[in-house]
């Protein structure tokens, strides 16, 4: 009896998978195949989609560079994610002084994410902040930044938080007499600049809006109010 067991066992063992075995070895194979094919389907649609956002944005930016600061209005209505956010008037040609063909240098209005230099003036690759937000300032030769006071009202009350899509639009505007530059959100004044500098001071150039950083950024309804003439500078 124990010899015809043993002989039983033998024969199983020696028989191969049945085929139930057989069936899910198949079906976990395919759901294997199934998931891999999912993941590269998955990374492709990522990259595609990095690909598109990249191509509107350097269309974005090719489009507006070739507007010059021929104005003394411009208007708009912006809103981001969270991301910085840089309007350049009166900009420096592409390129210059850095070499990046996507570098713009000059004045620029700042949005950043935290709220806290929204509605400044910078100088990108020159004077740096130049007029903090809910002040008032001069430029002089030299370098020279002077504080002449603060604007009415709470300038940082007036800004809208940046929840992207979801969110509140932004409006921004930029005022430009001569060698003063006004700018303003949602009807507020944010900071006034007098740039008294002839050396340093732009009296035209580039505007380009750009994205600091990563995130995302919508600007529409753009208006510019062109100059009657030309102003000239005050000696």
């Amino acid at each position: 009896m124990a010899v015809g067991t043993m002989s039983r066992r033998v024969v199983r063992a020696q028989s191969g998978f049945t085929l139930l075995e057989l069936l899910i070895a198949l079906a976990i194979t395919a759901a294997v195949v199934t998931l891999m094919f999912a993941g590269f389907a998955l990374i492709g649609r990522s990259e595609d989609r990095n690909q598109r956002l990249m191509d509107r944005s350097e269309h974005m930016l090719v489009v507006t560079q070739w507007l010059g600061r021929k104005f003394d209005g411009l208007r708009m209505l912006g809103r981001s994610d969270g991301a910085n956010a840089v309007i350049f008037f009166s900009g420096n040609a592409a390129g210059a002084p850095t070499g990046n063909p996507w570098q713009v240098s000059g004045y620029q209005y700042d949005l950043d994410s935290a709220n806290q230099f929204t509605g400044q003036l910078y100088e990108g690759q020159g004077r740096n902040i130049i007029t903090a937000p809910g002040t008032i300032g001069m430029l002089l030769p030299g370098n020279c930044k002077i504080l002449l006071g603060k604007v009415s009202g709470d300038a940082k009350a007036a800004i809208k938080p940046h929840q992207g899509p979801a969110g509140e639009w932004q409006q921004v505007e930029i005022i430009v007499r001569g060698n003063t530059m006004t700018h303003i959100i949602n009807g507020q004044v944010m900071s006034i600049t007098i740039d008294d500098d002839p050396a340093a001071r732009a009296p035209q150039g580039i505007l380009s809006l750009q994205l600091e950083g990563s995130g995302q950024i919508w600007y529409r309804n753009v208006y510019l109010k062109q100059q009657d003439k030309s102003l000239d500078f005050p000696r």
